[in-house]
């Protein structure tokens, strides 16, 4: 089974040490964390979306850009009628375009659609400068649910040059009641394993964590603390995304996660 994964864009506001990004009548994006190299993650919220998952217009993106400025042609926007359908999995779709021009660049492009839950990833790496928007995605989450929930689904790593990359899953157990979870995501391809906590935000439906441990040949030490950020999706928070990443001043390796409430 192949996997593949997606990211971001935004004015200027200061909100609890975040930066804040918006366009009239379009998407929102608050900076999460920013790096030596230049790349960023981001938290996309969009009331007019036209993602090819979702259910509804309002959506919630995370994902590593290399640029938090929004351009004309958005690869947020990337539907599926630009694409191929090169797959079909037990779990869904992927589509993707060897050959997809936005702004004037030429993009490899795969998408990974979840058939049971609003959810996406997409890879857009462009080819003139080697630089990949990373973004995952889904419908915003409602009517968070009060007990005991497991998800799993796809999980996709890779260095942050492009040079090396791989997809696997995850499971993911989360008590809503008490705000927390903890995850396990794992790449056979890749050699590399995610375990961690994490917390929950009721308000929001959001969540992320600081003290995770990420496994990964090309690490130094060959582990690290990590990073998680990411948003459950739909009503009941039926879907669930993530993106994660080593803590280092400019990560190594980058990873996504897309899954169903099971």
């Amino acid at each position: 089974m192949k996997h593949f994964v997606i990211v971001v864009p935004l004015t200027v506001l200061s909100a609890c040490g975040s930066t804040t990004s918006s366009i009239t009548s379009g998407p929102q994006q608050v900076s999460l964390a920013s790096f030596a190299d230049g790349f960023s993650v981001v938290r996309r919220v969009d009331t007019n979306s036209n993602l090819a998952s979702a259910a509804t217009v309002s959506s919630v993106s995370t994902a590593r850009v290399p640029t938090t400025v929004i351009p004309d042609e958005d690869p947020f926007e990337i539907q599926v009628s630009q694409l191929e359908l090169r797959l079909e999995t037990a779990s869904g779709k992927v589509y993707a375009s060897d050959t997809l021009v936005l702004n004037g660049d030429t993009y490899d492009v795969k998408m990974f659609l979840e058939d049971d839950s609003s959810t996406q990833l997409i890879s857009a790496l462009n080819t003139s400068d080697n630089k990949k928007w990373t973004i995952v995605s889904g419908d915003a989450p409602s009517n968070l649910p009060t007990g005991i929930a497991t998800y799993s689904g796809q999980n996709l790593i890779a260095t942050t040059d492009n040079s090396v990359s791989g997809g696997g899953t995850f499971t993911m157990s989360v008590n809503f009641h008490e705000d927390s979870g903890s995850l396990i995501a794992t790449s056979t391809t890749a050699n590399s394993t995610l375990t961690g906590n994490f917390t929950v935000d009721p308000s929001t439906g959001y969540f992320s964590g600081d003290n995770l441990t990420l496994n990964a040949p090309a690490l130094s030490g060959g582990t690290s603390n990590a990073i998680i950020y990411g948003s459950f999706h739909g009503s009941g928070a039926s879907g669930v995304s993530g993106l994660y990443y080593d803590d280092a001043s400019a990560p190594l390796m980058n990873g996504a996660i897309i899954g169903t409430k099971q």
